[in-house]
């Protein structure tokens, strides 16, 4: 792709301290991004992080993170229903906790808050993602959940995205899967179910359900934007 001239840069140290016992390891590391446009010699975006985490033995992990970005918008920008940024350059700045579950864990996940300036306002984000609860053997839940509160001179608004999976092992060879998620910014719920049978070796079975919906959570009587029913089975021939 031609029209701009991307330079990136990273570096990390990862000592494991031998006298901390809790400790199995820290990380530091820095990365650089600096994209020009080449048509007019003028900076697309910049983006400079630094990241320092603490690894415990029981690899639950705890971050913190620093972030400086650029980003020029060469047109207005519709961000949602009733707000618009104007083009233009903006430069903005955010700091991040976050913590992180080991997966041994019988509930795992990373849970991260992050607040900062956003274009020429505030932004504040909460955030669970990677979540995993395993119920029982056959039967495994992944939550994640995002929530945006966005303050700008133009106007203030909050996004939230909801999105939980299912899974469900009947036996070694026939599972099924789901996704549901929900996106407040749209208006948009959206499913899909997934069941894969391998009834024999090297030969499967899958039926695939989608839809989504334009709705409100609480509204019985949504509009259905789409629906579709997808079966498909092959045959392994032996010689």
């Amino acid at each position: 792709q031609r029209g701009f001239r991307e330079t990136t840069a990273s570096a990390r140290y990862s000592p494991r301290p031998a006298s901390i016992e809790a400790i199995r390891r820290f990380s530091l590391e820095g990365n650089f991004s600096y994209l020009q446009l080449l048509e007019r010699q003028v900076l697309g975006s910049r983006t400079v992080d630094a990241r320092f985490q603490v690894e415990l033995e029981s690899s639950d992990v705890f971050g913190l993170a620093f972030t400086d970005e650029y980003e020029l918008l060469e047109e207005d920008f519709r961000i949602s229903d009733r707000v618009t940024i104007p083009s233009g350059g903006y430069s903005y700045r955010d700091i991040e906790a976050s913590l992180s579950l080991g997966l041994h864990r019988r509930f795992a996940g990373n849970i991260a808050v992050r607040r900062g300036s956003f274009y020429d306002g505030d932004r504040t984000t909460a955030e669970f993602s990677g979540g995993r609860l395993n119920v029982s053997d056959q039967l495994s839940f992944e939550p994640s959940v995002s929530l945006n509160w966005v303050d700008l001179p133009q106007g203030s608004f909050q996004t939230n995205v909801a999105l939980a999976r299912v899974f469900f092992a009947f036996s070694p060879r026939m599972f099924l899967g789901g996704l549901m998620q929900y996106n407040s910014g749209n208006h948009t719920l959206s499913t899909n179910f997934r069941l894969r049978w391998e009834y024999r070796p090297g030969s499967e079975l899958f039926v695939v359900y989608t839809e989504s919906r334009d709705t409100d959570v609480l509204d019985r009587f949504s509009e259905l934007e789409n629906r579709g029913l997808t079966i498909k089975m092959s045959y392994l021939l032996r010689p």
